[in-house]
């Protein structure tokens, strides 16, 4: 009887910790990568991303949307996938930033030595911001069509 209740109590232990294991968000996974929560826009359904926190990391918004930052517009598709390392999303998809009709898609995010600055590399050149920058999650706005852009990903 003893033994069967010492089972049951690991089984519900074990149980207690898988669950909440499964309760951090997207935006925990990248803030214990080093990574700021604020990369993500607010509207994130739900993700995937290998058991020991590295690896490919696959995230689905409800929708496409917009953000503004500053004088650019960043743009998420519904599927953002890459590589998720401490200190970087390299191989990224899905993502876009743009500035008047100049869209262009981020290829990798990497922060740097001293964790004060991310550098948001795209094709032709990188965007350097302070990490500060992106603390909080920003709000994303709706967007239905890019089919005003001249350059896009897509």
């Amino acid at each position: 009887m003893a033994t069967c209740l010492s089972i049951f109590v690991f089984i519900s232990l074990l149980a207690a910790t898988v669950v909440s294991c499964n309760e951090s968000t997207a935006y925990d996974v990248l803030e214990s990568n080093g990574l700021p929560k604020g990369l993500l826009p607010d509207s994130v359904k739900n993700y995937t991303i290998p058991a020991k926190g590295e690896g490919e990391f696959n995230i689905k918004l409800g929708a496409q949307c917009l953000v503004k930052f500053g004088e650019i517009d960043i743009f998420f598709d519904t599927s953002i996938t890459g590589i998720l390392t401490y200190g970087s999303f390299k191989n990224i998809s899905g993502i876009d930033v743009g500035k008047l009709f100049l869209w262009l898609p981020v290829e990798d995010i990497t922060l740097n030595s001293n964790k004060t600055e991310l550098a948001i590399n795209l094709e032709l050149f990188s965007l350097n911001f302070a990490v500060k920058e992106f603390k909080t999650i920003p709000i994303c706005k709706s967007y239905v069509s890019r089919k005003n852009k001249l350059f896009s990903s897509k």
